[in-house]
């Protein structure tokens, strides 16, 4: 047949031009074997293309428990499925209160027979059998912005770190988080509030990080009735692991639709609530 016999599968055996991948290096009738150059890995992945961030580990080998950003479906404009909480690699609940039950030395295991007391260890290395001895910079985790927007904050709540009433931190800078326009309603009332992830009663700084705009009545009394019990949860002197993560359902350029607000103590979960950034009240906490 001209132009050369063919092979299984209709291959022309040297009659391959030169530069194809399968085409012969040369005369004698064989052809090259073909070789399968590896593909280059994929981009790095948005770790919020779904509206929502993995918490990074904790500064200085301090523990955070990455909990997921939803374990429920949430209604309204704002929907996270627990698929997306697989996706952003969290822990589920269950293994957040496991995990702060171990760091916190506290379990309804019973009690095994007393040993006989270690060496009281002075070095860098003691914050780690009592976590709130360390600074509050390195227990607070705040997450950094994106496109100039803020994410969220992860910490690690200890009795001392509740203000006493009435207290409240001076405002630094005379910046404004993004979206933020200062007006009233017909009320007399400010429409917005610039709004702190981590609380200020809980010393959170006064930082873009921080800070996000957020309608009066999702701050004052829906994000409020979960602060108090988290402000209960440290007067009983209990140690608290909170995550605030806001969520963009409608994209980083405008205002978060919502947060997602939960704490952990060692006895259990105080709330995982999904509070939406909209006028009115809300059932949260």
């Amino acid at each position: 047949m001209p132009g050369g016999t063919m092979g299984s599968g209709s291959q022309p055996i040297g009659g391959g031009g030169p530069g194809t991948a399968d085409g012969p290096t040369g005369g004698g009738g064989r052809t090259q074997p073909v070789t399968h150059h590896p593909k280059p890995p994929p981009p790095p992945r948005d770790p919020c293309a779904h509206q929502h961030c993995v918490v990074p580990p904790g500064p200085k080998g301090l523990p955070y428990f990455a909990l997921p950003v939803s374990l429920t479906s949430v209604s309204g404009a704002v929907a996270v499925g627990e698929d997306l909480a697989l996706d952003a690699g969290g822990w589920v609940i269950d293994e957040a209160v496991n995990g702060l039950t171990d760091l916190l030395g506290t379990s309804n295991d019973p009690e095994p027979e007393p040993e006989p007391e270690p060496e009281t260890d002075t070095g860098p290395d003691s914050r780690r059998s009592d976590p709130c001895s360390a600074k509050r910079e390195d227990r607070f985790n705040y997450e950094p912005a994106l496109d100039g927007a803020p994410t969220g904050v992860t910490a690690l709540l200890c009795p001392q770190d509740l203000k006493p009433p009435n207290s409240r931190g001076p405002r630094k800078g005379r910046w404004e988080p993004p979206g933020y326009v200062s007006r009233k309603d017909r009320g007399g009332n400010w429409i917005f509030n610039r709004s702190h992830i981590l609380g200020d009663r809980f010393h959170g700084d006064w930082r873009k990080e921080n800070i996000f705009t957020g309608f009066r009545e999702m701050n004052d009394p829906d994000m409020k009735a979960c602060e108090n019990e988290m402000a209960d949860a440290l007067a009983a002197r209990q140690e608290v692991y909170y995550s605030g993560q806001l969520l963009y359902a409608n994209g980083r350029k405008n205002l978060p639709t919502a947060i997602q607000m939960t704490a952990v103590t060692s006895k259990g979960i105080l709330f995982d609530v999904t509070v939406k950034n909209a006028p009115g009240k809300q059932v949260t906490c």
